[in-house]
């Protein structure tokens, strides 16, 4: 990326080296952006380090977790960058998507004949937990071959009922799909940034076989998946970031000093 490309307040992920440390895989805020032609973004990762600084003054006395960093080290939480390398019939993929680093290495057979481009998109695929294939009960799809436009497009991530149709998980409504269209997706976390944890309360359950009760407050994790007490459920956003659904069953986000009821 270029210098101009940064903004202050944008969350990042150190990708290469930033002044020499390695910090790869950290995440942090862009604090200020200086004038230094090598190092000009200064960003406060979000844990101490061995050698983070202060930024120049712009952080508390003793924090450690400030680094000049090259605009070619970061990339931004909702971008990505894949670095593919092919030797002989191994091809290996390394990089970062959305926050999370991915790596993966796809071997031809030896009664295969070695192909870049074939090992290129294996090794991504694999990378990425993507299978065509029809999807079973409760799997996660993403639309890459839209056929039609009836509630939902290229890029949309789907939770299946049946082969067939499921639910869209940007608009939370029930569409029909034909596995052509669609590839499945292991962990559907990786179309998204990791968040924070945060808590829910449920207002509505269900059914009486839930394994949810409204009033009861439950913890959402970092890849929007809640949690039963007996397991994860994967939860889709509603009509705003503050509301949520798993299936059927809908629940308010509150920050932990509110006092939020079931209505």
């Amino acid at each position: 990326m270029k210098k101009d490309q940064f903004q202050v307040g944008m969350r990042v992920i150190a990708v290469r080296r930033c002044d020499g440390k390695d910090l790869r895989g950290r995440t942090g805020t862009v604090r200020t952006i200086g004038y230094t032609a090598q190092w000009p973004i200064g960003v406060e990762f979000d844990e101490d380090f061995d050698g983070g600084n202060t930024l120049g003054g712009l952080m508390e006395r003793n924090s450690k977790r400030g680094r000049w960093c090259d605009p070619n080290s970061l990339l931004p939480l909702d971008g990505a960058s894949v670095d593919i390398e092919t030797y002989g019939g191994e091809t290996t993929v390394h990089g970062y998507i959305n926050g999370r680093e991915i790596t993966a290495t796809a071997k031809c057979a030896a009664s295969d004949t070695p192909n870049a481009y074939v090992g290129a998109l294996m090794s991504l695929k694999k990378a990425f937990g993507i299978e065509d294939r029809p999807a079973k009960k409760g799997e996660h799809v993403v639309v890459v071959r839209p056929r039609s436009a009836h509630g939902y497009t290229m890029g949309d991530v789907l939770q299946m009922e049946y082969q067939g149709s499921g639910i869209n998980t940007k608009t939370g409504k029930g569409v029909r799909c034909c596995w052509e269209e669609y590839e499945v997706v292991r962990d559907p976390a990786i179309f998204q940034p990791p968040k924070c944890e945060r808590k829910a309360v449920c207002i509505k359950a269900a059914s009486d076989d839930s394994p949810f009760r409204e009033g009861r407050i439950y913890t959402v994790d970092g890849d929007g998946k809640i949690d039963t007490g007996n397991g994860k459920v994967q939860t889709h956003q509603q009509e705003d970031e503050r509301w949520i659904a798993a299936g059927k069953n809908r629940f308010i986000i509150i920050d932990e000093d509110e006092k939020e009821e079931s209505k």
